[in-house]
């Protein structure tokens, strides 16, 4: 019997397969420019990805851990 942590796993993997297979029906449907796509997939990334962290309670620790390295891809991944 799985335990707790493997059932979300195997739930988050079903629900990243239904998304991802489903993706091609909603870019059909997406009358924009190649840049405005660009845009708001990263923009989403960004807020997606901060609220994770936020999630996890570690923002302190995630930002001391990236490091001058971690802050040049940061601003460059930016602009």
């Amino acid at each position: 019997m799985p335990t707790h942590r493997r059932r979300i796993g195997l739930a988050i993997m079903l629900a990243s397969a239904v998304t991802f297979s489903t993706a091609g029906l909603f870019a059909k449907g997406v009358t924009a420019d190649a840049w405005s796509v660009i845009f708001w997939r990263g923009l989403f990334a960004a807020l997606f990805t901060v609220l994770y962290v936020l999630w996890q309670g570690k923002v302190g620790e995630e930002f001391r851990d990236m490091g001058r390295s971690g802050l040049a891809v940061a601003v460059i991944g930016a602009l």
